[in-house]
C-alpha cells in the first residue's frame, strides 16, 4: 500500500467531483440596477412637475424602488403607483391615493413595498414663495436571468471533471495495490554479506595466466 497515492487520489477524485457538481449550482439569476436621476429646476410658486419612472417587472420579493430627494425650498411630493398613457409625464395615477406623500418638506427618502407596479409617477409641488430646485433619484433592483453558458463551455467542464475523477481513480488503485518493492529496484533481495562475497572470490582460483 502507498499511502501518498492514496491521499493524491482522493484529493484529485474529489477535486473532480467538485468541478462536476459545480455546473448544477452556477447562479440562475442576478441582481440588477437601474437608475433614473430626478432633475426638476426653477419650478415656480405653486406650480407642479410630474415625473414616471417605469419599473422593469411586474413585481416579485426579489424587487426593489427606492426614491431619494433633496429640494432647495420647501416642496409637498407625491408618489402614485401609474400605468403608461400618453401624458406629457408618460404615466398615469392608478388612482387619487398616493403611495407616499411629503408635505411641506425639503428632502426624503422612501422604499417602496414589494409587489411594485408598472409604473410611478412623482408630482412636486412647489409650496414655497421662491423658484425651487428639485434633484433626486429613484433606484430599483431587481433580479434577471443569469446568461448561460456556451455549450462548449459546459462540455469542457464536464470533461475535465471527469478526466480528473478518472485520474484520482487510478491513482487510488495503485495506491492500495501497489507493492511497495516496485519503487525500491533491488532492495527487494538483501545484499550479500561481505564474508560470502570474500568466500566466492576465493573459490574462483588465483587470477592471471594458466601454469604451463
Amino acid at each position: 500500500m502507498r499511502t501518498g497515492l492514496i491521499v493524491v487520489g482522493i484529493g484529485v477524485a474529489i477535486i473532480g467531483a467538485g468541478v462536476i457538481t459545480s455546473i448544477a449550482f452556477l447562479p440562475t439569476t442576478q441582481s440588477v440596477s437601474q437608475t433614473w436621476p430626478i432633475t426638476a429646476l426653477n419650478i415656480q410658486a405653486n406650480q407642479s412637475v410630474a415625473r414616471a419612472f417605469p419599473v422593469a417587472t411586474q413585481g416579485g420579493s426579489s424587487e426593489q424602488f427606492e426614491l431619494d430627494w433633496v429640494a432647495s425650498g420647501i416642496v409637498s411630493v407625491s408618489m402614485y403607483n401609474a400605468s403608461a398613457c400618453s401624458s406629457p409625464s408618460g404615466a398615469c395615477p392608478i388612482n387619487s391615493f398616493a403611495a407616499v406623500n411629503w408635505l411641506g418638506n425639503t428632502s426624503g427618502k422612501w422604499v417602496a413595498p414589494n409587489p411594485l407596479p408598472q409604473y410611478y409617477e412623482v408630482v412636486v409641488w412647489d409650496v414655497s414663495h421662491v423658484p425651487v430646485n428639485f434633484t433626486g433619484h429613484a433606484v430599483e433592483t431587481y433580479s434577471a436571468p443569469w446568461g448561460q453558458l456556451p455549450s462548449w463551455a459546459t462540455i469542457s467542464i464536464l470533461l475535465g471533471g471527469v478526466v480528473l475523477v478518472g485520474l484520482g481513480g487510478m491513482a487510488l488503485f495503485l495506491g492500495v495495490f501497489l507493492r511497495p518493492s516496485v519503487y525500491r529496484g533491488d532492495a527487494a533481495y538483501p545484499p550479500l554479506d561481505p564474508y560470502e562475497l570474500d568466500r566466492d572470490e576465493s573459490d574462483e582460483g588465483p587470477s592471471g595466466p594458466p601454469p604451463r
